[in-house]
């Protein structure tokens, strides 16, 4: 059975929107991809191509968390170019998507008030005019589906956008932590270089005080006659029967030229009326027994603070003053360089130091004789 001229130009009518509508959304489609940055879309591949490449360029732009720091540290030009790359970016996909949107809107009107006569219908045939509509049909398939890759590439490129963005946001929050550790650490290490110089400032102030309190106490013994008589002691020592460890002793007659410095520094002057030599020291340097002998004394002399009194045997003694404490034990056999304690506050030397003295029985002998020259 034949249709009807009604059913037919009916049909016709609807065929002709069908195919104005199916055409219009092609050539939309067609002309955005032409003119959008992305190039042609549909059966051509070469859109995935160009996402695929813009995605890579984005990706490149956008530094990941391990490579935050370098970043950081990367010029500031470098920078900028980074920021004007995004900026173009964004441009390119609004100016697309600005130009499609004008064209659906001229094409539309056309699409939906689009006619054809019965007459056409008629001329061209219901067979032919059947082709062209299973024809569009398919066209128009591949319209929807070029849209559809459109639509999904400004999304990716959208989202690739949105996470550079959320990578130099995060950048700059670091970069300003960085900073602010860096300033942090930069205090912390000014303060722990500072800190050994005050404490030894701090060390020596105490050093200073603790002299200072024994000086003073040397003096208040000195005046309330607490301290010894050097000449007195001396007297006393020689005048006592020896030891048997300083019996066992051979004297000093073969130490003569021979007696190393009691301590490392410089000649400097004696006290008034003093038969030894005295010498200028670094504060507190050691102090020690020039010749093997036993301490016979320790203890604090009227003017000479801390004194020790070593037994070299055969009525020799040698005589340490102005120590700042004397840490050998009295009694005890001593070596020659064994430390009988820390030199002290020397007026003579202006500073630290130790007086030195040589004795034959009660008699002083000049030791500069015994002493190594110019040690």
């Amino acid at each position: 059975m034949k249709p009807s001229a009604t059913s037919i130009c009916n049909a016709s009518g609807r065929f002709g929107r069908a195919c104005l509508l199916f055409a219009g959304a092609l050539l939309c489609v067609s002309l955005a991809d032409a003119a959008s940055p992305f190039g042609q879309s549909g059966r051509s591949g070469r859109t995935p191509a160009r996402q695929s490449a813009i995605e890579e360029r984005i990706g490149q732009l956008s530094p990941g968390p391990a490579g935050a720091q370098s970043e950081l540290d990367r010029p500031r030009g470098e920078q900028e170019a980074r920021a004007d790359e995004y900026r173009r970016l964004e441009i390119e996909k609004k100016r697309a998507e600005a130009y499609a949107a004008r064209l659906a809107r001229a094409l539309w009107p056309a699409a939906v008030g689009g006619r054809v006569s019965a007459g056409r219908v008629r001329q061209s045939g219901w067979d032919e005019n059947d082709r062209r509509f299973w024809w569009l049909a398919a066209v128009s398939r591949q319209a929807a589906e070029a849209a559809g890759e459109y639509a999904r590439q400004a999304s990716l490129l959208a989202a690739s956008l949105a996470r550079g963005q959320a990578v130099r946001d995060g950048m700059e929050r670091l970069g300003e932590r960085v900073e602010q550790s860096r300033e942090r650490l930069g205090g912390e290490r000014t303060d722990l270089l500072a800190e050994p110089d005050e404490l030894a400032k701090l060390a020596e102030r105490a050093e200073r005080a603790e002299r200072a309190e024994r000086a003073e106490q040397a003096e208040q013994a000195g005046q309330r006659g607490d301290a010894l008589d050097l000449g007195a002691e001396l007297a006393k020592l020689a005048g006592a029967a020896p030891s048997g460890a300083a019996r066992a002793l051979g004297g000093l007659q073969a130490a003569r030229g021979k007696l190393p410095w009691p301590a490392a520094g410089e000649l400097a002057g004696a006290p008034p009326n003093a038969k030894g030599v005295g010498f200028s020291t670094a504060p507190a340097a050691p102090v020690s027994c020039v010749y093997p002998g036993v301490l016979v004394f320790a203890g604090q002399v009227r003017g000479m603070g801390s004194v020790a009194v070593v037994d070299h045997g055969r009525g020799y003694f040698s005589v340490y003053a102005y120590l700042e404490r004397v840490v050998a034990e009295p009694g005890k056999y001593l070596e020659a360089g064994q430390i009988l304690g820390p030199a002290g506050n020397y007026p003579p030397a202006g500073g630290f130091g130790v007086y030195f003295e040589l004795r034959f029985h009660e008699k002083a002998i000049n030791p500069e004789m015994w002493l190594v020259a110019g040690q």
